[in-house]
């Protein structure tokens, strides 16, 4: 969808300020805004806990009420007295794989003494009352950080030195599929690679 919009708006057939471009930015765009949820909902399958709980996490992490806040600059806040900084988590990879790999652990241990008959209710609530904090306190401005920095090492040395990042990919890639991490760079690379053959394919055509 990207490289779509590339061709569409280089060619001239669609203007970057009409309202089809508009619908197809945002068709394009959903799957990295709500990467969190599809990142949760897929990690808890890896982990062996519930998808659904880790989908409402991501949802949680996404939710207007804590981005709008961020969009404002209200990032300091706290939870029982509890002050941490609020982040904005659209996009982000390591929070939720990190924060899902804790639910897991914690999931499992309320299951092991949890009655059948409450199991249903009170697990779910559980395990979002013990887990949201933890990743909005402590996991998620950490991960966020060094995220942050892994990406842009990584973005800066794909951009000057291809070759050595390829090396260095293909060395750490068992590790971060390990990880999960490796989820953050693929669209980073997909998109990257599909923009620089759109631009050399726009700029043979130019010369022709």
């Amino acid at each position: 969808m990207k490289g779509l919009l590339v061709v569409l708006g280089n060619l001239g057939w669609v203007a970057a300020d009409s309202n089809t471009f508009m619908v197809l930015n945002v068709i394009s765009d959903a799957v990295f805004y709500f990467l969190p949820i599809l990142l949760a909902f897929s990690a808890a399958n890896k982990f062996r806990c519930s998808p659904i709980i880790a989908a409402v996490i991501g949802g949680i992490l996404l939710h207007p009420t804590f981005t709008g806040l961020v969009a404002e600059g209200n990032t300091g806040i706290d939870f029982f007295s509890i002050p941490f900084t609020l982040m904005n988590y659209s996009s982000s990879v390591l929070p939720i794989i990190i924060g899902v790999w804790l639910l897991s652990y914690i999931e499992r241990f309320i299951k092991s003494w949890m009655p059948k008959v409450l199991d249903i209710v009170f697990t779910p609530v559980l395990s979002l009352i013990i887990t949201v904090p933890l990743i909005l306190i402590v996991i998620g401005p950490i991960s966020i950080w060094i995220g942050d920095l892994f990406s842009v090492g990584f973005n800066a040395l794909y951009s000057n030195l291809t070759f050595i990042a390829g090396m260095i990919l293909g060395a750490l890639y068992p590790l971060l599929v390990l990880t999960g991490t490796h989820y953050g760079l693929l669209p980073m690379l997909i998109k990257e690679t599909c923009l620089k053959s759109l631009s050399a394919l726009m700029q043979d055509r130019l010369l022709f």
